[in-house]
């Protein structure tokens, strides 16, 4: 049985969410039922198998919310107690992290969510959060009612979901490129599933399926249990590993450096979810490596087309966009760079800097020439077929 297959399958029929949606939260709920309970021995320290993920999408109407209620539907039935409170403060989530330390927080809406973070009551949220993120073997936070309290090897999973405009309100500056933005896998979409009206209804056949789902979980958080052996795949994911990083050596900015550095990890928290997607193991296998690969790399593509695309609208972000717009409005033509730089404003470094964010992304391409004077040039042009 593959779980995730089957969960798509589930929610397809209830809606007309995007099917990437839930892949998406199917993985969630793999990460919620494995927490702390197994990890990989990696880099000196235990990597738990727990993710961030925020579905992005411009419109209601792709059915973000109900795409993160019918997981939890799923969870609810098998595992209710790995659901945290949706409504804390900084005193009850360090509670919660020492009670219960591996868990999920199913937050519907991404930029209520950021605000309680920053709200002075809840000063720390999110330094504690992150940190928690990578599973450290003890942590301790004070506070005012219980003084110090103890948090070991915390497992923090999130499935969160929102708007573009309200994700990007919500961001601060120092979240693009830091360790915040880093962390998620950030999944967007612009197009629904097909048309299912109001869903299925309460048939036998969706309430055993859904019944099957939540068994699997209990199967898979209880069979995935200690130190998980790694050794089948690490010669082929520390070779995939080191050509991946190489490859964005040289075209890699400083917003995206955070991202790519998590790709080792990241590839490893996939594939330990993988493997509990199809054969719930203590032994990781090439495929499970091979799919969490590919989807590392799909992630961070994606994530590199949005902050090409101005995500986080700083003032850097934001004179990046207006370049980006003013190559494309020149398709299929080319710009030249002299140009470019009267029609941004742009300084000429920056002017580079934004050129090698979009030549990353592979959204523009550059061609090296020479005027007619003899000197060199450069000019820009809009990949076709690359999101405006």
């Amino acid at each position: 049985m593959s779980f995730l297959k089957s969960y798509t399958d589930y929610a397809g029929r209830l809606t007309d969410a995007p099917p990437l949606f839930h892949t998406w939260v199917g993985i969630g709920l793999l990460a919620t039922a494995l927490g702390n309970q197994c990890w990989a021995w990696e880099w000196g320290r235990r990597l738990c198998p727990n993710v961030w993920i925020v579905l992005l999408a411009d419109s209601g109407v792709l059915r973000k919310t109900t795409a993160l209620g019918i997981g939890q539907g799923v969870l609810m039935e098998s595992l209710p107690y790995l659901v945290w409170p949706s409504e804390w403060s900084f005193e009850a989530l360090i509670q919660t992290l020492a009670q219960k330390p591996d868990g999920v927080l199913i937050v519907r809406e991404f930029k209520r969510f950021n605000a309680a973070l920053m709200r002075d009551y809840a000063g720390g949220s999110k330094e504690l959060l992150v940190d928690a993120y990578d599973n450290p073997e003890l942590d301790s936070r004070r506070t005012k009612q219980d003084g110090n309290t103890e948090m070991r090897f915390p497992a923090p999973n999130l499935l969160a979901a929102t708007t573009r405009d309200w994700f990007e309100a919500s961001l601060q500056k120092e979240d693009v490129g830091g360790g915040f933005l880093s962390r998620m896998f950030i999944v967007p979409a612009t197009e629904r599933g097909e048309w299912k009206g109001i869903g299925a209804t309460r048939s036998d056949a969706d309430r055993l399926q859904k019944e099957d789902l939540a068994r699997y979980l209990e199967t898979a958080r209880h069979t995935m249990q200690g130190e998980i052996d790694a050794s089948q795949i690490e010669g082929p994911f520390n070779e995939w590993l080191r050509q991946y990083e190489d490859s964005w050596a040289y075209c890699l900015n400083s917003e995206m450096t955070g991202t790519i550095s998590r790709s080792g990890a990241n590839a490893l928290k996939l594939t330990m979810i993988f493997q509990a997607d199809r054969e719930p193991s203590t032994t990781l296998t090439l495929d499970a490596f091979e799919r969490a690969r590919q989807m590392v790399e799909l992630a961070n593509k994606q994530m590199a087309d949005l902050l090409a695309d101005g995500l986080g609208l700083s003032p850097d972000a934001k004179e990046r966009k207006r370049v980006a717009a003013v190559i494309r409005r020149a398709h299929p033509n080319e710009i030249q760079r002299s140009v470019l730089l009267n029609a941004t404003n742009a300084s000429a470094d920056a002017l580079d800097r934004h050129v090698k964010t979009l030549v990353e992304a592979q959204q523009i391409t550059i061609r090296e020439h020479k005027q007619a004077t003899g000197r060199p040039a450069k000019a820009y042009r809009w990949i076709d077929g690359t999101k405006p």
